[in-house]
């Protein structure tokens, strides 16, 4: 009797199992999300594609991967994709009858340079000075932005690592390449430069020009001053060491002048309303421009800081209107307030310390929408530094 129970109990149970399953709905899938949804990759770069099944409850959810391209981006049995080409391409998922997709952007990594300048991109230089010359490469996140250097000049200026020498008189060309990028340099070296006792000058009128101090160049007397074959000597008494407030302001014909090297300082106003000037070459051992020195120099289009600068004065090239680039080199460590305020002309600023210069108030205000070029390591200190940071838009990486 109790082996009939048994039996019994078994029949009922494997009818009840059965019809159970022949009874149990099917949970579709409504609906596959991939995540992310979009991406974009390096060439080589591997990333997981995760995927959401809805419901989870789904009676089958057993999943593909493939790709629209897999020249461009292959996908693994487990989501893992793989970047191989540049191009765009979609990864699906699907389960059932649904589908879920990745669009997928690969980038090619090598980031060609477009354009190279190089600042200045023209120079008057004596012959036995050093100038260095920095490029602006766009665009700013090429891969490659190294630059090689050539002078198809040497006899007169050689080149190395942006470093210009003038070797004598002559004219040459310096090329900065970048692949088949080129930009170039034109210079002229001047026969020599004047003595530490001696300032050479250029007159419209072909002329002597008078200064307006009997001792423009402080305690040094004027011993002879003689124009002759283009050109005008100031002969010294002894090495000066500064230029007199106010000591050329006004001389409407001077055209070009040389001071001498181991002027240490260029006093208040000193060339102020010098219309007609257009160059100025300032020598090693200069540490301060004074204030106004060169306010209203309208048409001063060359103006050569040398690598002893310290200081640049307040107004001091306010209204230089001609000037297109300046090279503010590494010993500086202040600029004053509207030091070059309304140089509507600039195109180009380029600084050559990592450690930002003392800037004052408005200093390059009224300038256009020129760039400022700085050290590439120097750019987030630049744009963080007080009043620098007004200027954050305009500063760029050397």
């Amino acid at each position: 009797m109790k082996t009939k129970a048994i039996v019994l109990f078994a029949v009922c149970m494997t009818i009840f199992c059965c019809s159970k399953t022949k009874d149990d709905p099917v949970i579709p899938v409504t609906a596959v999300e991939v995540s992310p949804s979009t991406l974009e990759m390096d060439i080589n770069e591997k990333k997981t594609l995760s995927v959401v099944i809805t419901p989870s409850d789904a009676t089958d959810k057993e999943i593909s991967w493939s790709s629209s391209s897999s020249s461009i981006v292959s996908v693994s049995e487990s989501g893992e994709v793989t970047a191989i080409s540049p191009g765009i391409a979609t990864v699906v998922v699907q389960c059932g009858a649904m589908k879920g997709v990745c669009s997928i952007t690969v980038r090619d990594p090598f980031i060609p340079v477009s354009s190279i300048t190089i600042n200045p991109s023209s120079v008057r230089i004596p012959a036995g000075r050093k100038l260095d010359l920095s490029v602006a490469i766009e665009p700013s996140d090429a891969t490659d932005k190294s630059v090689s250097w050539t002078s198809d000049n040497p006899s007169v200026a050689t080149i190395e690592n942006g470093t210009l020498t003038a070797v004598s008189e002559g004219t040459a060309t310096i090329s900065a390449s970048s692949g088949e990028i080129k930009a170039i340099c034109q210079v002229t070296v001047l026969a020599e430069s004047p003595t530490a006792t001696e300032a050479w000058y250029t007159s419209w009128t072909d002329k002597e020009i008078t200064p307006n101090k009997e001792y423009p160049f402080g305690d040094s007397e004027i011993v002879s001053n003689k124009y002759e074959n283009g050109k005008g000597v100031i002969a010294l008494s002894s090495i000066p060491e500064e230029l007199s407030e106010g000591a050329f302001m006004g001389v409407s014909e001077l055209k070009t002048m040389s001071l001498p090297e181991g002027l240490k300082s260029i006093g208040k106003s000193a060339f102020e309303n010098c219309f007609s000037l257009n160059s100025i070459i300032l020598q090693e051992g200069l540490e301060s421009i004074g204030d106004h020195s060169f306010y209203r120099c309208t048409s001063l289009k060359v103006a050569e800081f040398p690598l002893t600068l310290k200081t640049i004065g307040k107004y001091s090239f306010g209204y230089c209107l001609s000037l297109e680039e300046i090279v503010i080199p590494e010993s500086v460590t202040s600029i004053d307030e509207f030091a070059f305020f309304n140089c509507d002309g600039l195109k180009r600023i380029v600084l050559k310390s990592e450690t930002p210069p003392e800037l004052g108030f408005r200093a390059f205000d009224e300038t256009g929408s020129c760039e400022i070029i700085v050290p590439a390591s120097a750019v987030d200190k630049y744009k963080k530094s007080e009043r620098w940071v007004s200027y954050s838009s305009r500063i760029k990486a050397q």
